[in-house]
């Protein structure tokens, strides 16, 4: 039986990691769930800003015009009155930077996280490719061998059972190598966030 690995993954290699980055920032769905964060803390600092001066209706309660139903302008104002509320202010300006901190961060590791996963589904590629295309012909070709020793008298049988040993070892790399391989792909479509395309 043949050597090779059937089932291998394909042998294209991903695009360039110039290429995925780019991909990744806009598929990424934790880094979107970032962006919202921000953009909400950002929200929440405006409500703050925007609550310092509340423009209401206040009834007219003294009377005056003897209209029960008069409802005339006010403003409302939490005490003490000169505080304008900083402390709000200071904390919501603080989660404001927390979720942009958090974001950069974010976009730093899915650039390293990118980065590991394509050296690593190249260097599985680069084993696999070296495994398939050097060591298995080597492989057949000793076993073929071994046949015609054995099949000559040459030889007695344990050379052929050694040789198909040392096939079925290569074969056991190739497999392992394989294995690496669709780790390491997957790793980097999950670092992408989306399907890489062939």
């Amino acid at each position: 039986t043949p050597l090779l690995v059937t089932g291998a993954p394909g042998t294209t290699p991903p695009p360039a990691l110039a290429t995925l980055i780019p991909l990744a920032m806009s598929a990424r769905p934790d880094l979107r769930a970032a962006d919202l964060g921000l953009e909400a803390a950002g929200e929440r600092a405006g409500l703050v800003r925007a609550e310092l001066w509340q423009i209401s209706a206040l009834a007219d309660v003294n009377g005056v015009t003897g209209d029960a139903d008069q409802v005339g302008p006010g403003v409302t104002l939490e005490l003490p009155l000169f505080d304008q509320r900083r402390g709000a202010l200071a904390r919501a300006g603080a989660e404001v930077q927390r979720a942009a901190l958090r974001r950069a961060a974010l976009r730093c590791s899915i650039v390293v996280e990118l980065q590991q996963a394509w050296h690593s589904e190249a260097a599985a590629r680069a084993e696999l490719t070296d495994i398939q295309d050097s060591l298995v012909p080597a492989s057949e070709r000793e076993i073929a061998a071994a046949e015609r020793l054995v099949a000559s008298g040459e030889e007695g049988e344990e050379t052929l059972l050694s040789a198909r040993q040392r096939g079925l070892e290569v074969r056991s790399s190739a497999a392992a190598a394989t294995a690496r391989l669709r780790q390491a792909r997957a790793a980097l479509t999950h670092g992408v966030g989306r399907r890489l395309e062939s």
